[in-house]
């Protein structure tokens, strides 16, 4: 390959440097370097000078040699700004938030910068699993951000933003200390997104701001702001979203133990059932008298009552009653906090609503000290779907 001209390779692929010199994301590469190239990932290799690579490929994979590509223009707005202390990276899905990212941590570490990540894609988050917020230290030359291990994560219990805004925000912020660069979700159009992501800068109070392509209204502020072009890789599509998830899910819970957790003893938090006083037997012969069955219990939530049944009931659907059977809750998510700010993925197995105790399915190992109830739900076979149900 001509020094100057770039190597576009679409995973999954193998990369090796034969001879020459090449550089990839702000990493100069060395003879018989070997680059794996993940799935839906397209890595742009520049050759400094005329240079060989080798790339293994599968039927899937694609290559392209090119004279330019956007790296050029990112590496130019990217060097302005190394060193800064706190950087957010916004932008559309898949416009090279990720890839942006891990190329300004390189460009950091070059110069001799320690710097950390934080992800905030709860739905397509690459350094963490589905629903959280993740903060990870660079120890060495990324590529892609699943390199990294995380070191301090929050549970948002959603994987949707607009459905959880101000615990994504509340999470970001408490992570984003030192210096960070903030990779973010590709919300950004319309209104309610465009406020939301201004909460997020604001909470975040960055020195830099990068948005990937032309910045909209609520990207600008008291901050550097710089655009770079967005990236010309491939688009994945919501079946390849909902894939990644199902093998992220898959990755943190398959193998785990199941542990029971006394509800009377540990912190109930985001939870309508075991947040909020529970209805005496007068509001219960209520709630019979407008469904056609007793429920086990009530709970007033704001103008309606949330009525757990046995399972397997017929009862009449009212406005004002939200009815939940027995083993509804299996598959929903919960956070585990570990007592170090931490927090762990777990799964509910079932709940004992009279009795306060619930069954979760998790590889954390000591005692949680609180639980984080989510507003996701997996089947057996990983796949997830938002619930709106108050559990």
């Amino acid at each position: 390959m001509e020094g100057g001209k770039y190597l576009e390779v679409t995973g999954p692929a193998a990369v090796r440097l034969v001879r020459g010199s090449a550089v990839l994301m702000g990493k100069t590469l060395e003879e018989n370097d070997v680059i794996v190239v993940p799935q839906w990932r397209t890595y742009a290799f520049k050759a400094i000078k005329d240079s060989e690579l080798d790339v293994s490929i599968t039927s899937t994979t694609k290559v392209e040699i090119k004279d330019k590509n956007v790296m050029d223009e990112w590496v130019k707005g990217l060097s302005k700004i190394v060193g800064a202390k706190r950087v957010v990276i916004l932008g559309p899905t898949d416009s090279g938030k990720s890839s942006a990212t891990a190329t300004l941590v390189n460009m950091n570490l070059n110069e001799g910068y320690e710097v950390s990540v934080v992800d905030s894609d709860v739905g397509q988050s690459n350094l963490c699993f589905p629903t959280m917020v993740c903060k990870a230290k660079v120890k060495g030359y990324v590529f892609t951000l699943s390199d990294l291990e995380a070191e301090e994560q929050r549970f948002t219990g959603t994987i949707t933003p607009a459905v959880e805004k101000s615990r994504i925000i509340s999470s970001v912020s408490s992570l984003s200390k030192g210096r960070v660069i903030v990779d973010t979700d590709g919300w950004v159009d319309g209104f309610e997104a465009g406020c939301y992501k201004h909460e997020l800068l604001r909470a975040v109070s960055p020195e830099v701001v990068v948005y990937m392509g032309k910045a909209p209204w609520w990207a600008k502020g008291p901050w550097e702001l710089v655009e770079l072009p967005p990236s010309t890789g491939k688009e994945r599509s919501r079946n390849d979203r909902r894939s990644i998830r199902k093998n992220k899910y898959r990755k943190a819970l398959e193998g785990c133990k199941t542990k029971d957790i006394d509800l009377t003893k540990v912190n109930a938090l985001m939870s309508v059932i075991f947040n909020n006083p529970w209805g005496d037997e007068v509001l219960k012969e209520g709630v019979k008298e407008l469904i056609g069955v007793k429920p086990l219990l009530v709970v007033p939530w704001g103008n309606k009552v949330v009525a757990v049944i046995k399972r397997g009931l017929k009862y009449k659907k009212v406005p004002n009653v939200e009815v939940l059977e027995e083993g509804e809750e299996r598959g929903l998510l919960v956070g585990l906090g570990d007592g170090s700010g931490n927090e762990r993925l777990g799964v509910v197995v079932k709940i004992d609503h009279l009795k306060k105790v619930m069954k979760v399915k998790t590889c954390m190992e000591e005692e949680p000290l609180y639980v984080i109830f989510g507003r996701v739900k997996l089947e057996e076979d990983y796949s997830d779907k938002v619930v709106k149900k108050p559990f």
